[in-house]
């Protein structure tokens, strides 16, 4: 009976991510067979190991969708990137392993809010831009961390980018 109080009170929400449209998306020639730069950047320094796991995530979620011949991180001379995704982190709520472990759902939901860029280089064009975030589960599995957040932003972010026409 005590678990279940304690389910009405603090609830168990379970991880999500959404999406925000900036403006409509515009046909590119070099959607779907490019050479991608992505460049993720955050607002605030402290967040880098957080940046860098999210430039790790989104590279390998655009990877595996196979819709982008190339993913690079580095602008190089040759050859030359055709489209720059840049993705910045606007906010992020932390919940550590700890944190989880020791108050469990009253750690509360990690968080991240991020607003991508898409760049034609070639003809140094918008393609689109939106808002992805990302939400952890709570509860006392251990689940709930800062790194789920991510991964659900990283998901959110690549399924709009394999979308783009």
């Amino acid at each position: 009976m005590t678990l279940w109080a304690g389910f009405l009170v603090f609830g168990c929400a379970s991880p999500s991510g959404s999406i925000q449209r900036l403006g409509p998306a515009r046909q590119s020639p070099v959607a779907g067979r490019s050479l991608v730069l992505l460049e993720t950047r955050c607002e605030n320094s402290a967040n880098e190991a957080e940046r860098r796991l999210l430039q790790a995530l989104v590279g390998a979620g655009l990877q595996q969708s196979g819709r982008f011949s190339k993913i690079v991180s580095t602008a190089s001379a040759f050859p030359r990137p055709e489209m720059k995704v840049l993705v910045v982190i606007k906010d992020l709520k932390k919940v550590s392993d700890s944190a989880r472990l020791l108050w469990g759902d009253l750690a509360g939901q990690a968080g991240i809010a991020t607003e991508v860029q898409v760049d034609d280089l070639i003809d140094a064009t918008r393609i689109t831009s939106f808002q992805a975030f990302g939400k952890s589960s709570t509860g006392w599995d251990g689940a709930g961390t800062t790194d789920q957040a991510l991964q659900k932003a990283a998901e959110q972010i690549v399924a709009e980018l394999i979308k783009i026409p």
